[in-house]
């Protein structure tokens, strides 16, 4: 299998799973929020928030 179709299997595969079970967006990582979109927000949306 080309490299290319196992990313993309593999994407589409964790970002199935990150919408079905959901995240804490207060405290996973811009890694995981870049799967899926959390309440019409895309990973370009997201920045980290200071504390």
């Amino acid at each position: 299998m080309p490299q290319s179709q196992l990313k993309k299997a593999l994407d589409l595969t964790v970002e199935e799973c990150v919408s079905f079970v959901g995240v804490d967006i207060n405290t996973c990582s811009q890694c995981l929020l870049r799967y899926g979109s959390l309440c019409g927000y895309g990973h370009q949306h997201m920045q980290p928030v200071p504390a």
